[in-house]
Order: C-alpha cells, then structure tokens, then sequence
C-alpha cells in the first residue's frame, strides 16, 4: 500500500472518528458534563494527530526534532513500546518515514525489546 493512500486513509479515519466523538457528546450532554469535557481532550487529540500525520505524509522528518514530532503521535512517543497491534498511528509513523509495518515487526522480533530501546 502507497504511503499516501494509506496516511489519507488515516487522516479520513481520524475525521469520521471526530464526527462519531461530536455525535455521542451531544447525547451526553444534559446528564454528563465530565464526559464531554473528556471526549473534546479526545477530540482535541486526534486533531492535533492528524495535523502531525498532515504535515509528514510527503514529507519525511529531516531532524530529531522533527522525528519526535512524529513519534508523539504513537502512544508511549517511541516505536519501541508499540503493541503489535495493527496501530493507525505506529503505521503512520512507519509510513512517514519509510518503513513497512512487517519489516519493523520482523526487526523488533530480531532484536529484541530490551535490545531494541537501546
């Protein structure tokens, strides 16, 4: 699958899950103040990852700083500690800067976590 398509894919899923997140607060609303205070730091998070997503789909981290950036999108902020979940945000990240899901599975499996994280 081309990086693109697959990032737009995400970027889309990231928009229908906003929408859904919008829908449930608005039934919430008159019982459940706490609840939407917590879907809209949700919300507020997937557009702030879908942002990062955005800014490297065709433009790969040039700097550690810039890796970092993308990294934040994953939940720990480092591939290291990534499930072996099908992740949307591991697979963004993987994406960006090059790497297919299986690769990066078959070389933390190689090496190791302990290894890995070093």
């Amino acid at each position: 699958m081309e990086a693109s398509n697959f990032l737009d894919g995400l970027v889309e899923s990231c928009d229908e899950a906003l929408k859904k997140t919008e829908n449930d607060s608005k039934r919430f609303i008159a019982n459940n103040k706490k609840f939407i205070v917590s879907t809209k730091e949700i919300k507020k998070d997937y557009e702030n990852r879908k942002l990062i997503v955005e800014k490297y789909q065709n433009n790969p981290p040039k700097n550690e700083e810039e890796l970092k950036e993308l990294m934040s999108i994953t939940c720990y902020h480092n591939l290291a500690f990534c499930c072996k979940k099908a992740c949307p945000f591991r697979n963004a990240v993987l994406m960006c800067i090059g790497m297919k899901p299986e690769d990066f599975e078959n070389m933390k499996s190689e090496w190791g976590l302990k290894n890995f994280i070093k």
